[in-house]
């Protein structure tokens, strides 16, 4: 009996370890993940800009753009009155209703690239504007293009119409945008310098792509052979090689580029996140209950694109001496010596390992019949010097 008790309480102790946390009596908030925005102000005290992070770490923070101009501010985690939640949601793809714009949403996705803080373009740079001066105007391109003012004017003159007529003429190219490195990519001498042929990347990229850190004795260079820090898709360039002795076979180049996904951050009524965290509405005040403005931003993602240049350094031409180019110059013959021929030279070959290979000096004129007779006349007398000696043995015997 103890056995079969001692069974049933390991048995229920299984279950209880694994049911759901909230049926125990422990808050469970669910998947939902909310965000709370707190303000930047400028020297005179004034709202300039939104900072939002989700509701457990006040620490990482993102720039937002508030995005329906005719409500209010929000009010700011840190005051007195309540302050409200936000929720995550997509942005080109979504077709509610509350996103409805007259500026069109890609136009807006443009501005957020362009804008502050992403620089996609350089427009900062370009127009040596300020960092809170760029969000400002972010800030106010978000608002005309979602109220859907219209503007006339032909060329960007300040960093806030460069947004508005980048949004114009470009709008937001995606964040999965296709880029293909066209022209050949071999370094070849001309003009005393290593550079490739001119060079551009096809692409519907609207953004800026960097060369940030070349290797030593590269850099990229316009039509006009000035060095250049960053290029435009569809721009001609090319890649020179200024380094000491030959550039190296083969070259990586990393190239980056910026691109995003926009965000938009909806507020949600006060019962929406009360009932996700296991409370009540009634712990918030009825002033909550009011709508403000949502927020929107581009979640930005750094992207490299890489160049393989290759060189193939080529030994300096050693020019022929009256020998047609398109005729290999001929070998001398190796002659055989021949005793009979008295115009015979002197020719030797290259002896392999262990052999000996005489050297023929040939003389003037022919005595090899001499020679021959000569030979033949001391070897038979030889002979009869050896028979002489042979008679003279026996007759002593």
């Amino acid at each position: 009996m103890k056995k079969k008790r001692t069974l049933i309480i390991i048995m229920v102790a299984l279950l209880l370890t694994g049911l759901p946390a909230g049926i125990l009596g422990t808050k469970a908030y669910g998947a939902t993940e909310f965000f709370r925005v707190f303000s930047q102000t400028d020297e005179g005290g004034q709202i300039s800009g939104y900072r939002l992070f989700p509701e457990e770490d006040e620490n990482k923070t993102s720039v937002v753009y508030c995005y329906n101009h005719d409500l209010s501010q929000p009010p700011v985690y840190g005051s007195q009155r309540p302050y409200p939640y936000y929720t995550k949601e997509g942005y080109l793809n979504n077709s509610a209703d509350y996103l409805h714009t007259e500026g069109g949403k890609n136009r807006i996705a443009a501005v957020l690239f362009a804008g502050y803080d992403v620089d996609g373009c350089g427009f900062q740079s370009k127009y040596k504007v300020s960092p809170e001066k760029a969000e400002k105007d972010t800030q106010e391109a978000v608002w005309a293009l979602q109220k859907g003012d219209t503007f006339d004017y032909l060329q960007p003159e300040n960093y806030g119409d460069a947004l508005l007529h980048y949004a114009d003429t470009s709008g937001y190219f995606g964040s999965d945008v296709a880029m293909t490195v066209e022209g050949d990519l071999q370094l070849v001498q001309r003009d005393g310098q290593w550079t490739t042929a001119p060079l551009k990347i096809a692409s519907t990229y609207g953004g800026l792509i960097q060369f940030p850190a070349l290797p030593a004795g590269y850099q990229a260079v316009d039509t006009e052979g000035d060095p250049i820090t960053g290029i435009h898709a569809n721009e001609s360039f090319s890649i020179r090689y200024t380094g000491s002795g030959t550039p190296s076979s083969e070259t990586i180049l990393n190239l980056t580029y910026k691109t995003g996904d926009v965000e938009f951050y909806k507020q949600i009524l006060p019962e929406t996140y009360a009932g996700e965290r296991g409370e009540t509405s009634s712990v918030l005040r009825p002033e909550s209950q009011q709508i403000y403005q949502d927020f929107i931003r581009m979640n930005v993602s750094h992207k490299q694109l890489q160049m393989k240049i290759t060189a193939e350094p080529t030994q300096p031409e050693t020019p022929a001496e009256d020998v047609s180019p398109s005729e290999p110059t001929p070998k001398a013959p190796i002659k055989t010596l021949d005793p009979q021929d008295p115009a015979a030279t002197t020719t030797t070959d290259t002896p392999k390992e262990g052999t000996v290979h005489p050297v023929h000096t040939p003389k003037t004129g022919d005595h090899s019949e001499t020679t021959a007779l000569a030979c033949l006349l001391f070897a038979l007398a030889c002979v009869t010097m050896i028979k002489l000696s042979l008679g003279q043995v026996k007759s002593k015997h």
